[in-house]
């Protein structure tokens, strides 16, 4: 098959979330050593520089033999030999992120599968100019877990890196190096056989992305013995999955009849040697999706008014918008703009043409109302939302009730709000330098969670009352977290109660992790009581922070607070652990 033919499958693949890159070796050159040039590095770490060169026509057979015992050697000797050797062997070529790395993070990933070290991907995820939350996982039971509930779940963007990772050459921001991962480091097909078999976990989460997700294998070695074995054993013991997977290959490396018949794996050839076609392909997706011409633009949601047989009608309540706020006008509806601001009301640039374009001045502070919250324009049908605390930070709660002063507002006056994300923008995390006021400490889907929530409980209470809330979403972190169904606003709109996980991670590293479906005021000692947890000996942190300044509470005193004052919302994790210290937490 080619591109042009593949093309249209990968971007509707996407646009329902199933699309997950597969990537290797070939998408770190030439930045870094291919498997020849690391094997000799790795001998010269051993035995000097003047290891002479390994021969081109050298059988792989041998190659193997060669890698298997300089890895053996290097590890017998202490640990940070064999990790000072790994980082040198990889990445003594340095350079900057490789051209086909930087195609890819182009494009909105949830999860991204890697047998690399290196961190290029991350870095050049962090490149993006509204790049998001972002962790690296690994293999150990925690991180398989993660990756796991990534598939139904909306969090954070994950990285997972099945062969160890060294967090080297490049400076990501915020995202952290774990010792951890380097501990699982392994080289050599020998190596990755034992790890594939003796990790039980791995092997059911990798066995789940590969049914789930149509995986996109990009510079990947499929010819690999061991991968083929995790692909080979999965069918064998599931069948064949819905979806095929995809492969950008060079020519004659491998069969495309035999790795779509045994594999299910759609081989997409190009000539040998010419691999700046997978960056032209790469680019060539980017734009087919920032551009897609039969892609899924609203959703919405109602209710079903029925007189009698064959005789009803759908009255829809809150339609998501992929794109922008409008510029004109349309008669019985306003606008709704986000705001930040303590004293005066401030706007982003955008918003100010946007209100112009709606008949408020340039420079034009709205008048007080009775919420905090809320700015009005006389005889403009337009309404500022400042959904911040008194000091300008952004929270959570302020988000929820923002929106309840603005439905309590203009819901009974117009036949459609027409909204955007409340304290969606800013930066991901408090950094030296940066103003409070600037810092988002929870992603941008919990915005959109917080303002569902709010209309759901609004419309509870008047569902008679004929307005629909047009939200406009413009950040492909959300709307494909909804074109996926891990976002379920169905449950948003309908369930009072708050859906929400709790996690135990044991001293041995293994994780109970539990869904909750309770009411919001329910005092902490209940889920504790669930979970058989000693108060004295535990401490508890709610992930996404739902404020700047989200504590770690030791158990025994928390034990009274409720749910809701904890932070607790649709989607939160209550993570339970021993220790003292704030984590870094992935959802």
């Amino acid at each position: 098959m080619d591109f042009e033919t593949v093309l249209p499958r990968l971007v509707a693949t996407y646009e329902i979330g199933r699309l997950t890159p597969f990537i290797g070796a070939g998408m770190s050159r030439i930045a870094c050593s291919d498997w020849p040039g690391l094997v000799h590095a790795l001998e010269q770490a051993l035995s000097g520089p003047t290891t002479p060169a390994i021969p081109a026509s050298t059988d792989p057979a041998e190659m193997i033999r060669r890698g298997n015992t300089a890895v053996r050697s290097l590890k017998s000797r202490d640990r940070d030999t064999f990790v000072r050797a790994m980082s040198t062997a990889l990445l003594d070529r340095g350079g900057d992120i490789p051209a086909q790395t930087r195609a890819l993070a182009r494009i909105w990933w949830p999860l991204v599968v890697t047998t690399n070290y290196d961190n290029y991907y991350a870095a050049a995820f962090r490149e993006r100019p509204e790049s998001r939350l972002f962790a690296v996982v690994g293999r150990n039971p925690e991180d398989c877990q993660r990756v796991l509930s990534s598939l139904s779940s909306a969090g954070r963007a994950l990285l997972w890196a099945l062969q160890g990772y060294l967090d080297q050459p490049c400076k990501v921001p915020d995202v952290s190096a774990r010792p951890d991962l380097i501990d699982q480091l392994v080289v050599g097909h020998d190596e990755y056989r034992r790890v594939t078999y003796r990790e039980l976990h791995f092997r059911r989460a990798f066995a789940e992305v590969f049914r789930q997700r149509s995986l996109f294998f990009l510079g990947s070695g499929i010819r690999e013995t061991y991968l083929q074995e995790l692909f080979g054993e999965v069918l064998e013991l599931y069948g064949p999955s819905a979806r095929p997977h995809y492969a950008f290959i060079p020519e004659g490396e491998v069969d495309p009849q035999f790795m779509l018949a045994r594999f299910q794996i759609v081989v997409v050839e190009y000539p040998k040697g010419q691999h700046g076609t997978i960056t032209e392909w790469l680019n060539t997706l980017a734009s087919a999706l920032n551009g897609a011409t039969r892609a899924a633009v609203t959703w919405s949601w109602g209710k079903i008014q029925t007189r009698q047989d064959n005789n009803w009608n759908s009255v829809p309540e809150l339609e998501v918008v992929r794109g922008p706020l409008p510029e004109t006008p349309a008669p019985d509806e306003c606008l709704a703009v986000s705001a930040g601001g303590s004293n005066s009301f401030v706007f982003t640039r955008g918003i100010r043409e946007l209100m112009v374009a709606w008949g408020v001045g340039q420079t034009e502070q709205p008048a007080p109302s009775k919420s905090r919250y809320l700015g009005l324009y006389d005889g403009r049908d337009v309404f500022a939302v400042r959904a911040r605390s008194e000091t300008d930070t952004r929270g959570l709660a302020d988000i929820y009730r923002a929106s309840m002063a603005l439905f309590e507002h203009v819901a009974t006056r117009y036949r459609c709000i027409r909204m955007q994300l409340l304290a969606s923008g800013g930066t991901d995390k408090r950094e030296d330098g940066v103003a409070d006021w600037s810092v988002r400490p929870f992603p941008e889907r919990f915005s959109f969670i917080q303002i569902v929530r709010a209309w759901g409980a609004w419309r509870r209470e008047h569902p008679d009352v004929r307005c629909r809330l047009a939200l406009h979403l413009v950040a492909p972190s959300v709307y494909m977290e909804i074109a996926s169904g891990r976002v379920d606003v169905l449950e948003l709109l309908s369930c009072a109660d708050v859906g929400f996980w709790a996690e135990i991670l044991t001293d041995s590293g293994d994780v109970e992790r539990r869904l909750f479906q309770v009411r919001h005021d329910l005092p902490l000692s209940a889920i504790v009581s669930e979970m058989n947890l000693s108060p004295e000996h535990w401490m508890v942190q709610v992930s996404p922070a739902p404020t700047l300044d989200q504590p770690v509470h030791r158990l025994k005193d928390a034990v009274a607070t409720t749910l809701q004052d904890l932070g607790v919302v649709p989607g939160s994790t209550l993570h339970f652990r021993r220790g003292t210290s704030s984590l870094d937490l992935v959802t």
